[in-house]
């Protein structure tokens, strides 16, 4: 006859989501007693049931190395009071599982055991999080061949001489439609810096360097910065 019993123990735990991971929680405790007249220890231990993973349980005070198993001295007519952690991953299918509590006497592991009663609970099926999609950019885009066509009106309508005798020439750039002329954006000298149209003025920031490279080619230099005007992304 078994000398422990488990006097008190819930047939059903209710388990709560947590935002942040989706993982679903709960816990209850059962009450063991030592039915015999010495005291005698007790090897207690979860065991899933059903398709219920080990990895999802723990009983306190149990090792991180060992969490399914404790073992505990209960006096002689008395009483130990077990919890048993659930801790569902997110992801994990949705339905009804089961687990029960076992313990196991010491002195005589093979014949003196007891089960307590089968303890289920409910998966829920969350919903996936939203995922918050960032826009496409367009205006990128737009900015992108607003300064293509400045560029390339400015160069088709000041800087193309026949006789392309210009080399060293210093030029504003000024946009054949809007006649706005080009300038480094707030004077910064650094690298990938935009260049934006603007109210025409003689300064520096609007003056351009030119240089005669390999026909065609020309190299456009602000006057300032010392840097050359490119298009953004090549």
């Amino acid at each position: 006859m078994p000398t422990f019993e488990f006097a008190d123990c819930p047939t059903s735990l209710d388990l709560a989501a947590t935002p942040d991971t989706r993982e679903q929680v709960g816990s209850v405790r059962c009450t063991l007693r030592n039915t015999s007249s010495r005291k005698q220890g007790a090897r207690i231990r979860v065991e899933p049931l059903g398709g219920a993973e080990a990895k999802w349980f723990a009983l306190a005070d149990a090792p991180a190395t060992a969490p399914l198993e404790i073992e505990q001295d209960i006096d002689a007519g008395g009483t130990l009071t077990v919890t048993a952690a659930v801790k569902v991953p997110g992801g994990a299918s949705a339905g009804n599982q089961t687990f029960r509590l076992r313990v196991i006497s010491e002195t005589a592991p093979d014949t003196d055991f007891a089960e307590g009663p089968a303890i289920s609970f409910n998966i829920a099926a969350l919903a996936e999080p939203e995922v918050k999609r960032t826009p496409f950019p367009w205006w990128a885009v737009v900015v992108g061949l607003v300064m293509l066509l400045a560029v390339g009106g400015a160069v088709g309508y000041l800087l193309w001489p026949k006789d392309h005798g210009f080399d060293g020439r210093h030029v504003l750039l000024a946009n054949a439609k809007t006649l706005k002329c080009l300038m480094i954006q707030d004077g910064n000298a650094g690298n990938n810096i935009l260049a934006v149209q603007t109210t025409c003025k003689d300064e520096p920031l609007q003056t351009w360097v030119l240089k005669q490279m390999e026909p065609p080619k020309l190299q456009i230099r602000n006057a300032q910065t010392n840097k050359c005007l490119t298009i953004a992304g090549g």
